[in-house]
């Protein structure tokens, strides 16, 4: 993010609260405009994050995401992983 090289972070934050101050310190850090933090639990903002014109297996090969890094509480691992496959 820090070379400005095109590349995008999306952040998932279940606490609005956390949502909130998440947001202030990516504005203070100044890639706000890289940066999207989306407010909800995994099972209901993952399946939404398809990129237009990608379903299921047909995103032209490639994959939406580059890296997905989980770091949650409880056993949605598999569950979040399923769908994020499905998303590809």
């Amino acid at each position: 993010l820090a070379a400005n090289d095109g590349a995008r972070l999306l952040t998932l934050e279940a606490d609005p609260g956390n949502a909130v101050i998440a947001s202030v310190i990516i504005a203070y850090a100044g890639v706000a405009d890289r940066v999207t933090v989306r407010t909800g639990h995994s099972e209901d903002v993952l399946p939404g994050l398809a990129p237009a014109g990608c379903s299921g297996h047909s995103c032209h090969g490639e994959s939406p995401f580059d890296l997905v890094f989980f770091d949650q509480r409880g056993s949605r691992y598999a569950e979040d992983l399923t769908v994020l496959a499905q998303i590809e």
